[in-house]
């Protein structure tokens, strides 16, 4: 006879600076995160955040989120919940975290503004073509 399987449920966890930090990402849903220092071109986390898990960033300026599911995330600031960042199964890039552009809702817009300016960067690059074979 088999004894069936005992399933744990998973203890949420918490990872970077817990306690001091005035920015809080909690997970509502499995989503991947990357969150990078922008000035200093170094990744601080890149991982899958499952429900209730909670990321603490450090307190400092030029960091950035990007995530495989804006949807599952909640971000407080000074325990004052920010707008969302988008839907579930969205993709967000470049997301500031500077507190205030959190709180007021400019941290996405912000990146789009900047995503935008990219892409016209690049369809504004000519294009040469190889010379014809003859």
């Amino acid at each position: 006879m088999q004894t069936p399987a005992v399933f744990m449920p998973r203890v949420p966890k918490i990872y970077g600076e817990e306690g001091g930090a005035s920015r809080i990402m909690r997970a509502t849903g499995a989503t991947w995160v990357e969150i990078r220092d922008a000035g200093k071109d170094e990744i601080l986390l890149t991982r899958v955040l499952y429900v209730g898990d909670e990321y603490h960033p450090p307190d400092r300026p030029g960091l950035v989120l990007m995530t495989g599911n804006a949807g599952g995330i909640e971000i407080s600031v000074d325990g004052r919940k920010a707008p969302s960042i988008g839907p579930q199964g969205s993709v967000r890039r470049n997301i500031s975290l500077n507190p205030s552009a959190l709180l007021e809702g400019r941290a996405v817009q912000n990146a789009i503004g900047l995503q935008q300016q990219q892409s016209e960067a690049t369809t504004k690059t000519p294009i040469t073509s190889a010379p014809s074979a003859q």
